[in-house]
């Protein structure tokens, strides 16, 4: 009715009313952000969707007024997971301890709105994360995963510069395998330049200043640097330095943020604590072409952290390095496109932490710390960490197999296997992991 009465006013009032309508529904939709905002909380989970799916999700919109677009997506998921110390299957069957899932399900929500005038432009992320389940599942967790506004200095053909305030999804930004765990939220100032020298190559630089902990003072950063050569088409480097220390006192975490246990005990404070010492330098080479039409990506990359001391935990030995090897077949997009991925990793103990590992993990049944807080496998009970039980997410050497098809446009079959074990089998009990995944994504 809106739409055929428009053509009877005068152009100036078709452009009030249509200002007005996007007005309302701008206020509208900030109203329930707002609302919906004031009960977040803040929850971790498992990979859940994959950031790689997350990138090259569909650009879809179910609603584009102008410069303000809404879009989201639904993920369910099931895990079929299995881990093994010494052996052993967890969970035991014991009277006593909390056991492990070994049959999980999932259900996942984003929801994205996004506005753009001129220069500028802000976007807001809210995730719904919930166990599946009529009894004994959720209807609660709420994330504001991003929320960040920004301005465009540069579009050039040549010269790209961006500046961005709030907060952003460490993978949407930095590129790894191994670290930049696509639930890592970090809080700052990014920015973002690219300038394509015609006769070199195509340089990029990205730049992030973290507030990690603003009661503690804990600040962080992380530096990328990228060259595309002209002379070698297809070839990309790729070096990053990511600073996580903190060399004053700080409290004990475990892996969900908490600073206490479950019987409200705090874990305690201490100096140079080494769940932040970390000093990390990455180098990736890739290499990308076609093969008639279909594209392929070959990859790998070493870290190196500098900041890793020689430790009883560890046999008196630096266990501060990782890398990891991969190619990719295929691109996702339209009806009926698809994706093959496998990569290789070997991750030390030392090399990464384990609150923000990115790849293929131990299974960590327990969300354990290396280097403590750490809960019996079996029992759930806190332990005192030593060089025999310390285990996390990291110490592993595995494999990842991703096989995506998009059966339409919106709708994608996803297929995740992941495998690892031990890297060094003298640090923690020998821990075998295997996890199947089968997902559904619908883009809109």
């Amino acid at each position: 009715m809106i739409k055929s009465n428009l053509k009877l006013l005068p152009n100036a009032k078709k452009i009030l009313l249509k200002e007005r309508l996007v007005f309302a529904l701008g206020r509208s939709l900030i109203l329930f952000f707002l609302f919906l905002s004031s009960c977040v909380f803040s929850i971790e989970g498992s990979k859940n969707l994959n950031p790689d799916v997350a990138k090259t999700k569909p650009s879809i919109s179910i609603l584009s007024l102008g410069a303000l677009k809404l879009s989201g997506d639904v993920n369910v998921y099931t895990h079929l997971f299995s881990a093994k110390d010494n052996g052993v299957k967890i969970p035991r069957n014991t009277t006593s301890g909390e056991k492990v899932q070994t049959l999980i399900w999932e259900l996942e929500c984003n929801l994205y709105a996004k506005y753009f005038f001129k220069h500028t432009f802000a976007e807001a992320n809210l995730r719904f994360d919930n166990d599946m389940g009529t009894q004994g599942g959720e209807t609660g967790g709420i994330e504001l995963h991003r929320a960040f506004m920004g301005y465009q200095f540069f579009d050039a053909t040549t010269t790209h510069l961006d500046l961005i305030i709030g907060r952003r999804i460490i993978s949407d930004l930095f590129e790894s395998k191994v670290q930049y765990y696509y639930l890592t939220r970090i809080d700052g100032v990014y920015v973002d330049f690219h300038h394509a020298f015609h006769v070199f190559a195509d340089v990029g630089f990205k730049g992030a200043g973290i507030v990690y902990n603003f009661k503690d003072q804990h600040y962080a950063y992380i530096v990328e640097l990228s060259i595309r050569p002209l002379a070698a088409k297809g070839m990309s480097f790729k070096y990053s330095f990511t600073n996580w220390r903190k060399k004053g006192f700080s409290d004990i975490y475990d892996l969900w943020g908490n600073a206490q246990n479950s019987d409200g005990v705090p874990y305690g404070r201490i100096k140079d604590n080494p769940r932040y010492r970390f000093e990390i330098s990455q180098w990736i080479l890739g290499y990308n072409f076609h093969l008639n039409t279909i594209p392929i990506n070959v990859y790998g990359a070493f870290l190196w952290n500098h900041a890793a001391k020689k430790s009883a935990l560890f046999g008196f030995k630096k266990k501060n390095k990782a890398w990891y090897l991969g190619s990719k077949i295929g691109q996702m997009g339209e009806q009926n496109s698809y994706s093959f991925e496998f990569i290789y990793q070997n991750v030390e103990a030392q090399s990464v932490p384990d609150w923000d590992m990115a790849g293929v993990g131990t299974g960590n049944p327990r969300f354990n710390m290396i280097y403590g807080p750490a809960f019996d496998d079996f029992t759930g009970e806190q332990i005192l960490v030593t060089q025999k039980n310390a285990n996390g997410d990291v110490n592993f050497k595995g494999f990842e197999i991703d096989f995506q098809y998009a059966i339409t446009k919106n709708i994608h079959l996803e297929l995740i296997y992941y495998h690892s074990i031990n890297e060094d089998k003298s640090i923690g009990p020998f821990r075998r992991f295997h996890d199947l995944e089968v997902a559904m994504h619908y883009f809109f």
